[in-house]
């Protein structure tokens, strides 16, 4: 992930899973960003839908690492956040912001007034007639409310990203991605799974998937019975 230069020491990447709580911090030296140190804290089975017991457990991963006060990059999974490739007619981005809310009522099976809207705009050749783009559109509630359990953790969230396009930026960056052909990522957390499908180094499409390797290992506990 390319993080801007506005963002200073200590910066902390966090997932909130159903059943734990992850960070890693990073801090940047002449070389670059570099990895300052890892932690995790288990949330009870029961836990996971408590805010509080959630929070408490982003306080104890934060204060293992001292960064309590941390800014924080964090993430949103699920069938609250829509992923949609669309291709246009060539247009500026004026044109193209004036015509995503038309172009989104088409794809988002929300309210539009509910969601924040946004897109990433992908490479173009300099004769390609189309404008090919990435549409997001992610529930307010289930933003403020991820927002919220950071902020009541005593961190200050900077970055809200999907899992899926976190999950794509950091195999781009960290590995040698071919320029071309296909890539398939997935992403197996406990009750939940991420596929990412990359043409090249581009993200093309992607899935959230509501099972996980809980389900997967109840099934093979159950075929060995």
């Amino acid at each position: 992930m390319r993080l801007p230069r506005l963002f200073r020491a200590p910066l902390a990447g966090l997932d909130i899973g159903s059943d734990g709580v992850k960070a890693v911090v990073l801090g940047r030296s002449r070389a670059g960003w570099r990895l300052v140190g890892a932690a995790e804290a288990p949330i009870p089975e029961t836990g996971s839908s408590d805010p509080d017991i959630v929070a408490g457990a982003i306080r104890e991963v934060l204060d293992t690492l001292r960064v309590r006060r941390a800014q924080v990059v964090a993430g949103l999974s699920g069938q609250s956040a829509i992923v949609k490739r669309l291709s246009l007619p060539r247009m500026s981005d004026t044109e193209l912001a004036d015509a995503l809310p038309w172009e989104a009522e088409q794809y988002v099976p929300f309210d539009l007034a509910d969601v924040h809207l946004t897109y990433d705009r992908l490479p173009e050749a300099a004769d390609q007639p189309t404008t090919e783009l990435l549409l997001v559109a992610a529930k307010n509630e289930r933003i403020d409310a991820r927002t919220d359990l950071i902020l009541q953790a005593g961190a200050r969230p900077v970055v809200m990203d999907l899992e899926a396009f976190a999950l794509a930026n950091a195999y781009v960056e960290n590995c040698d991605a071919p320029p071309t052909g296909v890539t398939l990522l997935v992403h197996c957390g406990k009750s939940s799974t991420v596929v990412c499908l990359l043409e090249g180094a581009v993200l093309a499409v992607t899935r959230d998937i509501a099972l996980g390797g809980q389900t997967y290992t109840e099934e093979i506990g159950r075929a060995h019975v």
